[in-house]
């Protein structure tokens, strides 16, 4: 393998070793490892100087938010959105929302079961995976923040740019934790309750840090896997099988 080669591999072993088992996940992997990781091969397109060297294309999967932001753009009463994709305590997350009201159905779900998508790097960067306030946050910006400003790479509490300022009230505004008496009393967003969570609380980077993070291990060139093994317990050369994260 060449050195870029060699690099991405190593990355992805280590995504897979801090992510892959719920009880092994904790937030400091999520903001360190996975948004440093993300912003070199995705924002820093390093996978399309790879795909380069390969004369390959990369590609990666990721939940489909099409019919979800077309939705949401129709919905002025939509407050919050998450695409996710991986999961937490072993449970998938496909989409965290919230409304400004309530279900008359609490069975049915305002928004369609998402399916999965290839995406080219520069589509992947784009992809609209958060909404809150009226706008919504691609990929790149989302590991930007978490990489730049929450302490991934670098921390700085300065929010003077508008979608740094969006992305920190989606931070405050929507959180997960597992006690119900984890909520913060000042908090008078939406708080979902998982049992058996790791400890602490999450917000929407932690939930799309893993999903990013998933679709980087499970990158492919020119329609195939990198990275053919689920986690660090299989052989690399096991049945090629998506790697999931969180599960």
């Amino acid at each position: 393998m060449s050195e870029l080669e060699t690099l991405l591999d190593e990355d992805i072993n280590l995504l897979i070793k801090h992510l892959t088992h719920p009880e092994k996940i904790d937030r400091a992997a999520l903001r360190v490892s996975a948004s440093t990781i993300a912003r070199r091969w995705i924002v820093d397109r390093q996978l399309a100087t790879l795909g380069h060297e390969l004369g390959l294309v990369p590609t990666l999967p990721a939940i489909a938010t099409d019919a979800h932001t077309k939705i949401i753009q129709r919905d002025s009463k939509c407050r919050f959105y998450s695409a996710g994709g991986a999961g937490v305590s072993g449970l998938p997350i496909n989409s965290l929302y919230a409304h400004a009201h309530d279900r008359i159905d609490d069975s049915v779900s305002r928004l369609p079961v998402p399916g999965m998508k290839q995406y080219t790097l520069s589509k992947f960067r784009a992809r609209k995976s958060v909404f809150f306030s009226g706008h919504f946050l691609s990929v790149e910006e989302v590991v930007r923040f978490v990489a730049n400003k929450t302490g991934g790479a670098h921390f700085d509490s300065k929010r003077d740019k508008f979608v740094d300022q969006k992305a920190e009230g989606a931070r405050q505004f929507f959180l997960l934790g597992c006690e119900p008496a984890d909520q913060p009393k000042n908090h008078d967003g939406p708080y979902v309750f998982v049992p058996g969570m790791p400890p602490g609380l999450w917000d929407f980077t932690h939930i799309e840090m893993l999903a990013i993070a998933q679709s980087l291990c499970n990158v492919q060139f020119g329609g195939t896997s990198f990275v053919k093994y689920r986690n660090m317990d299989e052989a690399p050369d096991s049945p090629n099988q998506d790697i999931l994260l969180g599960i």
